[in-house]
C-alpha cells in the first residue's frame, strides 16, 4: 500500500503583492515543496489559517487595518505548535518583545534577513510538523 503524501502548508500574510511574490519565487527556487497560501490582510490571513490549518505562517506586522500581532495571538491561542515567522520592515524592539511574548518563533527584518526567512522555511519544511489539527 502507498502512504498518502501531503505537502506541508505555508501561509504568507503581507499587504505587499511584490513581497508575497518574491517570497514565493524564493521558496520555489530552493525547490522547497510546500502548499502555499497567500493573504493580504490579518483578517484574510486568519480566515485562511482557520480553514486550511497551515503549519507555517510568515507574516508582516504593519497593515492598513490590523497588525501581525493580532494574527500571532489568535493563532497561538488555539494552535501553539504553528511555526510563526514575523518578517517586517519595522523591527522595533517594542514590537519584537510583544511578538515574542505572544509566541512568535522568529522575528526578522525584511531589509536584511529575507534570505534567513527562506532558510528557516526550508529547514521547517523538512521537519516532522505533523500534529493534531481540527
Amino acid at each position: 500500500m502507498f502512504e498518502e503524501f501531503s505537502l506541508k502548508k505555508i501561509l504568507i500574510v503581507d499587504d505587499s503583492d511584490i513581497l508575497r511574490k518574491r517570497l514565493i519565487e524564493a521558496i520555489l527556487s530552493e525547490n522547497i515543496q510546500l502548499e502555499i497560501y497567500e493573504a493580504d490582510s490579518p483578517s484574510t490571513g486568519l480566515n485562511s489559517f482557520f480553514k486550511h490549518h497551515q503549519e507555517i505562517v510568515i507574516l508582516d506586522n504593519a497593515f492598513p487595518v490590523g497588525t501581525g500581532l493580532d494574527i500571532i495571538s489568535n493563532i497561538k491561542a488555539e494552535h501553539p505548535q504553528t511555526v510563526l515567522i514575523m518578517l517586517t520592515n519595522y523591527p522595533h524592539e517594542k514590537v519584537k518583545l510583544r511578538a515574542i511574548q505572544l509566541g512568535v518563533d522568529y522575528f526578522l527584518d525584511k531589509s536584511n534577513e529575507f534570505e534567513t526567512a527562506v532558510k528557516i522555511i526550508a529547514e521547517w519544511s523538512e521537519k516532522d510538523l505533523s500534529f493534531n489539527r481540527l
